[in-house]
């Protein structure tokens, strides 16, 4: 099989598999939502404008992905699907880079088949674009570290810091855990391989883990400079009073596990993936004990895991904090690195026949994921309906009734709105900004109860409708939400802004559903008003 399956051609295979798939998902937004969704969409605009993440716009990432995503607006012309494109590229790159980086310490069928199991079955991040450039970051971080390990070339060391410098401004928090992991494979290589300490692997060490941290919150410093504490806060909500969802880590994790074992059960080509890493580690263990690995590339391979192993770790804590789930998918390229490296080392010392046929039940479960993959896109544009507005370009998963209102909210805007005309979305509906092309009159995009606006926050906010004459708010149903941390308008939050719409403006339309508990990304109505005089 290895005289057939080359690096070249197992790569070349890789990326027309990833391309396929990747490319079929570009005209499928899945969900859509006003709030999360409308907030990247309306960033990525106001960017091509000129305008900064922070100051001009409250945005809670770094602040580089805006760039990254205006450039193909601006390539592509300004549309839901030209972001889309933007986020396949990162997504196709990301697998690609799995290949590379499982091509340092295994078998190339293995770095085939983890790239395709990346493009197969990793999880997206359903509510923002933004993170399919912190995963292709941390896949090239990975990627280099373990090329470091085969090589051992100090100036890979370095690049892995680039990309983390990179990573602090797409995620800050991540791009930290890469300088951790960066200087921790120095460390443990050079153990490894009884390399001596040198001043020059000191300093390394120290501007790693500290200068370059520094670097990164100066620059950050500078970007925020003239603004509140408490604006600085709601753009960078890294304090438990400003988190929505705070828990114990062991409480984090036990919620992990018994969801992962659910996963795995409702799933069965998961339920055979799960059930092979756990083998192959089993394998790998009794190898160990047994001190049977004790070759180059078990030694290598033996480092990939520890390394890998450790930088999941440290990719872990914001769902330690958390306890939400979808922030574990932070360890997902690294999961796949994890579980082909663990496979490869498993088999690698039995018989060669025995390599081959556990290599083709794995290519058989391959093919069998790709085909289930094939059909649940071809599901999803069946159940997809088209949004028919301008800079949409692309079929959405919401039901009838929410393209309804959201249709109905933007052409009656269109329509009534004289031209450069602003208006208000509340409490967190920047979606309208976007569809209508519109500035927001304010850089707060977003009121809710965990947004800890004070009262000094809310006059800032009236005075400025004020000096831009806003004659138009938009408010929506979340105004009064049961969800966690959401609360009610005017009365657990912004009680002057409150009062001071109920003073100055009159309904002039309502859309959509108000009776059913508003959601994410349905139940959703809207109230237009108008300023009286």
């Amino acid at each position: 099989m290895s005289a057939i399956l080359t690096p070249s051609r197992c790569l070349a295979i890789a990326a027309v598999i990833g391309f396929l798939i990747v490319a079929s998902s570009i005209q499928n937004q899945g969900y859509l939502s006003t709030g999360d969704h409308g907030r990247d969409l309306y960033a990525f605009e106001r960017t091509l404008h000129g305008e900064i993440a922070y100051k001009d716009y409250w945005w809670v990432y770094g602040p580089l992905m805006p760039f990254y995503f205006a450039l193909f607006m601006k390539i592509l012309g300004v549309s839901i699907s030209s972001v889309l494109v933007g986020k396949a590229v990162l997504t196709f790159s990301t697998g690609l880079l799995i290949y590379l980086a499982l091509a340092r310490t295994t078998q190339p069928i293995a770095a085939l088949l983890g790239s395709v199991w990346f493009f197969i079955l990793s999880r997206d991040f359903f509510f923002t674009y933004n993170h399919a450039g912190g995963i292709l970051c941390v896949s090239a971080i990975a990627a280099i570290l373990l090329t470091y390990i085969k090589s051992r070339r100090h100036s890979l060391l370095w690049a892995a810091n680039v990309i983390a410098f990179i990573l602090c401004f797409i995620k800050i928090n991540f791009g930290f855990t890469g300088f951790i992991i960066t200087a921790f494979t120095a460390f443990i290589v050079d153990r490894s391989y009884a390399i001596p300490s040198s001043k020059e692997k000191q300093i390394f060490t120290l501007f790693t883990l500290i200068g370059l941290p520094i670097i990164t919150l100066l620059l950050y410093t500078y970007l925020l400079r003239g603004m509140t504490l408490y604006e600085i806060r709601q753009c960078l909500p890294y304090s438990n009073a400003d988190q929505p969802y705070n828990t114990y880590p062991w409480l984090a994790l036990a919620g992990f596990i018994t969801k992962s074992i659910q996963h795995l059960f409702t799933d069965k080509l998961n339920l055979v993936f799960g059930t092979i890493t756990a083998a192959a580690l089993i394998r790998v263990t009794c190898l160990a004990i047994r001190k049977q690995l004790t070759q180059l590339h078990d030694k290598e391979a033996l480092l990939s895991l520890c390394i890998l192993g450790v930088y999941s770790l440290l990719n872990y804590h914001e769902f330690l904090k958390s306890g939400v789930m979808y922030r574990s998918l932070w360890i997902q390229p690294l999961t796949f690195l994890l579980s082909f490296t663990l496979l490869s080392l498993a088999i690698r010392h039995n018989r060669r026949s025995i390599q081959n046929a556990i290599w083709i039940l794995i290519l058989f479960l391959t093919i069998t994921g790709m085909y289930s993959r094939s059909k649940s896109i071809v599901r999803a544009q069946h159940a997809g309906q088209r949004l028919e507005l301008p800079r949409t370009h692309t079929s959405i998963l919401n039901d009838q009734t929410w393209i309804q209102t959201v249709t109905d909210t933007t052409r009656f805007l269109n329509d009534h709105l004289k031209p450069d005309e602003q208006f208000l979305a509340i409490p967190y509906d920047p979606l309208y900004y976007y569809l209508t092309g519109r500035k927001s009159p304010i850089q707060l995009l977003i009121f809710f109860d965990h947004i800890n606006i004070p009262r000094e926050q809310e006059r800032r906010i009236i005075q400025d409708l004020e000096n831009n004459r806003v004659n138009w708010i938009v408010l929506s149903s979340r105004m009064k939400s049961k969800e966690k941390a959401l609360g009610e308008f005017g009365i657990t939050y912004c009680p002057l802004i409150k009062q001071y719409i109920q003073d100055n403006f009159i309904s002039a339309a309502r859309f959509g559903d108000w009776e059913n508990e508003p959601g994410w990304a349905k139940n959703h109505g809207t109230i237009l008003l108008k300023r009286k005089h």
